[in-house]
């Protein structure tokens, strides 16, 4: 994978000097393990990244370039990440941004909300697919180890219902597909049921040795953990590591935490390994892993910052708007977002797990919110 990673890279329509400096630079955070990348590398080189990104999507998008021209910023001036111009992550859901050739685009990721809002379409090429796919290949072996190890995805092959909302989803299940051993088993049915005989082979076919589930949260809670409530089967997934994420503001309202759910997995499956994650359909690949210890760390190929409700920058330990920046997406400008989860940063480079780079915590939705930004130019035009 890292051969074809480099040569779509070097088909790049950034400019030759940037360009050439931005794919060393990313060639360096794909060499080094997955959260080496500390306070010092970032200050050297993810201020050029995001730069040369912005200049690009400002060359390729008309819809970016609109924006930052109503806000009279210049993308050619190199600035520190958390000065760059960022768009709040629901713009996606009120107009089409693409920086590639329609005909150029391999993947349309529709998200799955159902708000009044929207939903948002995100366009991936090729060169983005394959950077997203390589980012992740670095990021989940840190949890789950290098070897490939049989995957039991907790969703069904292709459900009935809501297919644009699965859309996103069989995204994520192709791309955690990468470290199955062979062909991937789904717990569910396509009317979203279990599929006990399935469940039943797959564990017998591990043979007690480690496997890999992988699922959404609201459809591991739902359609899983719920129905087996019913039925208590006589399940051992205590070799099981389970990778899971989205989906949390769904089951709010139902007062499902992640402390329940943990129990209720440790209580009927006997499965204790679960690692959360914070991701986002608007950046898929640079996915926050959640540690030990309970926090989400930045990868190598990601950043975040926390602002006040005034867009300054908030101080460690303070609650604020979670802003994500993401190193990968070249097909749309996606590359620096402000988000619409009230989150809260700890440190950087000093979590007792040894991972470097920034880690945080996400509190709750900003339903309703919607923080002056980039977007309100083109809203407003």
């Amino acid at each position: 994978m890292q051969g074809k990673v480099e040569d779509e890279m070097s088909q790049s329509t950034f400019d030759s000097a940037h360009g050439e400096s931005m794919a060393a630079s990313l060639a360096s955070l794909f060499a080094m393990p997955p959260f080496a990348a500390d306070k010092s590398w970032r200050k050297r080189h993810l201020d050029m990244i995001v730069t040369t990104l912005t200049r690009h999507h400002y060359e390729q998008c008309s819809a970016f370039r609109h924006i930052l021209d109503g806000l009279d910023i210049d993308p050619n001036q190199t600035r520190a990440v958390a000065d760059q111009p960022f768009l709040p992550v629901s713009l996606f859901k009120k107009m089409i941004l693409r920086s590639v050739p329609i005909a150029q685009v391999s993947h349309r990721l529709i998200s799955s909300g159902t708000g009044r809002s929207g939903r948002s379409e995100i366009f991936i090429d090729r060169p983005t697919s394959l950077l997203q796919m390589r980012a992740l290949s670095r990021i989940v072996p840190s949890v789950i180890g290098e070897k490939c190890l049989p995957l039991l995805v907790v969703d069904a092959p292709t459900p009935a219902s809501d297919p644009a909302g699965y859309a996103a989803r069989s995204i994520a299940i192709q791309g955690f597909s990468l470290f199955a051993s062979g062909r991937p088993c789904f717990a569910l049915n396509d009317d979203m049921t279990l599929n006990m005989h399935d469940i039943s082979a797959f564990l017998e076919r591990a043979g007690g040795k480690p496997f890999l589930m992988f699922g959404f949260t609201h459809v591991i809670w739902r359609y899983f953990l719920e129905a087996l409530a019913l039925t208590r089967p006589r399940f051992d997934f205590a070799h099981g590591t389970m990778i899971h994420g989205g989906g949390w503001k769904r089951l709010a309202e139902s007062g499902v935490d992640e402390r329940r759910m943990k129990a209720v997995a440790k209580e009927l499956l006997d499965l204790s390994k679960i690692h959360n994650y914070y991701g986002m359909v608007e950046q898929p690949g640079s996915i926050y892993l959640q540690c030990a210890h309970g926090f989400f760390h930045c990868s190598n190929f990601s950043e975040v910052f926390v602002r006040r409700a005034d867009l300054s920058i908030a101080h460690d330990g303070e609650a604020g708007i979670l802003q994500t920046v993401s190193v990968l997406p070249k097909s749309y400008p996606g590359h620096n977002l402000l988000t619409e989860d009230l989150g809260v940063l700890h440190g950087e480079d000093d979590c007792a797990c040894g991972r470097k780079g920034k880690y945080f915590n996400i509190l709750r939705r900003l339903p309703g919110v919607q923080p002056k930004g980039c977007g309100d130019v083109a809203t407003n035009q």
